[in-house]
C-alpha cells in the first residue's frame, strides 16, 4: 500500500443464497483439516510485521481493528514500502484514509506443502543456495535495480543471512560464479508465532539477461522445500494480476 487515492467503492450483497454459504463452510472446513492442531484456536503475536529491509510486511488479521492497521500504515518509513497482508476488511481500511492508502491489484495464491510434489527436472547451468556474503548482496540489489524492485541494503541483507525468520536464497551461475536469481521467504511461526505454521514468498526476480532456463521456478521450488522440511503447512505469494509471466509460474 502506498500514497495512492481510491475513488472506487465495492459494496458486498447481502443475502447470500443458501449454497453460497455451503460452499464457504465446507471451504472453511477443507483448510481446518489442512493446519496443524491448534491453528483455529491458539492466538499469534498481536500487531505483527517484521522488516524486510525494503520496507514492513504488516500481518493484518493480527491486528485488532482497521484503525490500529491503518496507523501502522501511515508510519512507513521515507523511501520504503508497506504491505499490509491479508487484510480481511481491505474497503473500510480504505475508507480511514482514501488519500493515503491504496489496495494492491495483486492476487494471492498458497501452495499447500503436504500436495507439494518435487519436479524430476535438475536446473542445468545454476544451481540454488543460500545467500551468504556482501558480493551476493549486491547482486541481488543489482537484479533488484534491473526489475524496478525497491532495493534492500546490503547490510540489512547481511544481518539476516543466518536469520530463522527472513530466508534469502540465490541462484548461481556454475561456470562464471554470477548471481543470476533470487527469492525471499518468510517464517510466519518464527516471525510472529503464527499458529497455522505458515510461510511465504517475495521478492522473486531473475536476471533478464541469464541464458539458462528455470531460474524462478527452481527458486519457487527450493524455497517451498525448505518450508516443508521446517514443518511449514504452506507457502503464500501475492503477484500483480497483470504479471502474465509469474502468475504462469505459480
Amino acid at each position: 500500500m502506498g500514497s495512492k487515492p481510491s475513488h472506487h467503492a465495492i459494496t458486498a450483497r447481502e443475502g447470500a443464497r443458501p449454497e453460497g454459504r455451503d460452499r464457504e463452510r465446507s471451504l472453511r472446513l477443507k483448510t481446518a483439516r489442512r493446519l496443524p492442531a491448534g491453528a483455529m484456536t491458539d492466538t499469534a503475536d498481536e500487531k505483527a510485521l517484521i522488516h524486510c529491509g525494503w520496507g514492513r510486511l504488516i500481518f493484518a488479521d493480527t491486528f485488532p481493528d482497521s484503525p490500529s492497521l491503518v496507523d501502522t500504515l501511515l508510519e512507513e518509513a521515507p523511501g520504503e514500502r508497506d504491505i499490509a497482508f491479508y487484510a480481511t476488511s481491505p474497503h473500510v481500511a480504505l475508507s480511514l484514509a482514501p488519500q493515503q492508502v491504496f489496495l494492491d491489484p495483486s492476487h494471492t495464491y498458497r501452495l499447500w506443502l503436504a500436495d507439494y510434489r518435487a519436479s524430476r527436472r535438475r536446473p542445468m547451468g545454476f544451481f540454488v543456495r543460500r545467500l551468504r556474503n556482501r558480493s551476493d548482496a549486491e547482486a541481488v540489489n543489482r537484479i533488484y535495480a534491473k526489475a524496478n524492485m525497491v532495493q534492500v541494503p546490503t547490510d540489512f541483507l547481511l544481518n539476516n543471512v543466518s536469520s530463522r525468520r527472513l530466508t534469502y536464497l540465490v541462484a548461481e551461475d556454475e561456470t562464471s560464479g554470477e548471481i543470476v536469481g533470487t527469492v525471499t521467504g518468510i517464517d510466519h511461526y518464527r516471525a510472529y508465532n503464527d499458529p497455522q505454521r505458515g510461510a511465504s514468498l517475495w521478492c522473486l526476480a531473475a536476471e533478464p539477461q541469464a541464458s539458462h532456463p528455470g531460474v524462478g521456478e527452481t527458486l519457487v521450488r527450493q524455497l517451498a522445500e525448505h518450508y516443508l522440511a521446517r514443518g511449514r503447512a504452506f507457502l503464500d505469494l501475492s503477484v500483480m494480476h497483470d504479471n502474465e509471466a509469474a502468475i504462469a509460474l505459480y
